[in-house]
């Protein structure tokens, strides 16, 4: 089963278990596969609302949502964003939900569904989200296990390689205010376009298309990146949490890719981003400094989906299962040294030979993160 086919069920902690039940068996009859929410998971630090980290992060991905009154009322007092197929499911036997009708119409929720009783219309609605052709959209974020691991590179290849692949847009957001830009590595550093200054005051949802016609963007590719001008100034400020939340959620509620350059791990960007994204990508040099580096950021990681991709050369031996191993996380890929980058990307941007390292380890990312990839 691919994650990205599974509905998303997240009931409360009500002590009856009559609706999970219900639902499990309906699933079952519909052929909808389901990835269940449990009672015990917990979620981030600093969230006003007892919203799982697992919800958060397939909220916007997952074809369909089921939720209780109990679990609903709490998405709807936190900052996800409204969506269509949320389908609200509550037992007949006296848990009438009409009462908090108001604040689940802002969520988006627009069926409702009693247990038992209704199993039909469940059924049905199951079936009609699972072939309603909903293409979810994509957030990975990768980060370097120290400096100079190649991990803005990487997020770059990412896009160029979708790029060629879909003809879908893809978003390439840069979150390190103190590195080169990303723009840099795609040869946009000079053209016109939104950079992070200009959405200090982004509130509410976003229109994707909207924010995408306004930034910097070459085939088919959206940068948001740090403004040049303050790049150099003492008063360079990280990007905004609310702002960034705001920006990949609305890209991937648009279909699209959305790939991030994590500055660092630990931090706020790179917490949120850890929570909400699909895959994160740790980049490791092949050396034994960067790997004990790599344990250390590998603890922000645990219980995420997340892989290594080892980044050659390797003075002293070291493979990318040894790095694996040492990290306590799964290997995507393993990447040789790439003949001529320095010169590309001195010449004015990233291109990707067909025999490129780059490449071959962007394919296995996307395949990773269920990216459809040619």
């Amino acid at each position: 089963m691919r994650i990205n086919e599974a509905t998303l069920v997240w009931l409360g902690d009500t002590g009856d278990t009559t609706v999970a039940t219900e639902v499990r068996r309906i699933a079952a009859a519909a052929e909808c596969p389901i990835e269940e929410v449990h009672a015990g998971d917990t979620h981030p630090p600093g969230h006003t609302a007892d919203v799982p980290s697992q919800v958060r992060r397939r909220w916007l991905s997952a074809p369909a949502v089921i939720l209780d009154p109990q679990s609903a009322s709490a998405c709807a007092s936190s900052s996800l964003p409204r969506r269509d197929g949320i389908i609200l499911v509550h037992s007949g036997a006296g848990d009438d939900p009409s009462d908090q009708w108001r604040e689940f119409i802002g969520l988006g929720i627009s069926d409702v569904c009693a247990l038992p009783g209704d199993e039909a219309q469940l059924i049905t609605m199951l079936a009609e989200r699972l072939t309603s052709g909903i293409a979810a959209g994509r957030v990975i974020a990768v980060a370097g296990a120290c400096g100079g691991a190649g991990a803005t590179v990487l997020s770059a290849a990412l896009t160029l390689v979708h790029s060629v692949a879909q003809p879908r847009r893809s978003l390439l957001v840069d979150t390190d205010s103190e590195g080169p830009g990303i723009d840099l590595i795609l040869g946009l550093e000079s053209a016109e376009g939104l950079r992070w200054p200009d959405l200090t005051n982004l509130t509410g949802r976003v229109s994707a298309e909207a924010l995408w016609s306004a930034l910097p963007a070459v085939d088919g590719i959206a940068v948001l990146a740090h403004s040049r001008d303050a790049r150099t100034g003492p008063h360079r400020k990280s990007a905004d949490a609310g702002v960034l939340r705001a920006v990949v959620e609305s890209t991937r509620s648009a279909g699209a890719l959305c790939v991030v350059d994590v500055a660092a791990l630990p931090s706020m960007e790179g917490e949120l981003l850890c929570e909400i994204a699909d895959l994160v990508v740790l980049v490791v040099p092949a050396q034994l400094r960067a790997c004990a580096s790599a344990r250390v950021r590998s603890v922000h990681l645990r219980d995420r989906r997340c892989g290594l991709v080892v980044r050659g050369p390797a003075p002293g031996g070291l493979t990318g299962r040894d790095v694996a191993r040492a990290v306590g996380l799964d290997l995507i890929a393993t990447m040789r040294p790439e003949a001529g980058l320095d010169a590309r990307l001195e010449r004015g941007g990233l291109t990707l030979p067909r025999s490129s390292p780059l490449r071959s380890a962007a394919l296995r990312i996307m395949d990773a993160a269920e990216v459809v990839a040619a």
